[in-house]
């Protein structure tokens, strides 16, 4: 494994990825009346930077997985995705002989092997394999980036990709990797640990 520079905060020790993050963090030790976060408990320097980090608890995703940082619009979606950390795959695919946990994924990985991508851009001719992939490609088209990251100004179109973008600012890893226990602040990150170690 290649080793990670962190930058450490002298005050409690805490290990953080970027400089910009150790300095957003040192901010909590040194305002004294910081913004807590209701829902959480966590504490922010500016009551922007709170409002910004209430994305991860917001309303419109109100079933939150219990073993990972995941939130969802509906149940049946979540009780879908925790089945994702039984470890168990029982859906396989007859080509190559991979496995899933679900079979929304089998179906999709097959698409793949045949090179199928149904959800095609009206604009550009661009396709996805799945809708959401459209949906976040349309975006590129309107310009529309309506979520702003309070921390470094960067704008986002989608308000989850901000949500996992602030974990870059506040030094949080929640997405865990089950085989060896490495953490990351963003879903990708782990995808691409597990895919190249493991």
């Amino acid at each position: 494994h290649t080793r990670e520079r962190t930058f450490e905060c002298s005050i409690c020790k805490k290990k953080l990825l970027h400089h910009r993050s150790l300095r957003d963090h040192k901010l909590m030790h040194a305002n004294a009346r910081l913004h807590k976060c209701t829902t959480c408990g966590k504490g922010f320097p500016r009551s922007s930077s709170l409002r910004t980090h209430m994305i991860v608890h917001t309303a419109d995703l109100p079933f939150a997985c219990d073993l990972c940082p995941a939130r969802f619009k509906r149940s049946s979606v979540l009780k879908t995705h925790k089945l994702t950390h039984t470890g168990v795959r029982r859906f396989e695919c007859d080509i190559c002989k991979h496995r899933f946990h679900l079979k929304g994924a089998l179906k999709h990985h097959i698409l793949a092997h045949y090179g199928i991508r149904p959800y095609k851009c009206e604009d550009c001719g661009k396709s996805y394999r799945r809708s959401w992939g459209l949906k976040v490609h349309r975006y590129r088209h309107t310009g529309i980036k309506q979520f702003e990251c309070d921390f470094c100004k960067l704008r986002f179109s989608v308000k989850t990709k901000l949500a996992n973008h602030i974990y870059t600012h506040t030094g949080e890893k929640p997405y865990k990797c089950d085989i060896c226990g490495r953490q990351y602040c963003e879903r990708y990150q782990l995808k691409a640990h597990k895919d190249t170690r493991h």
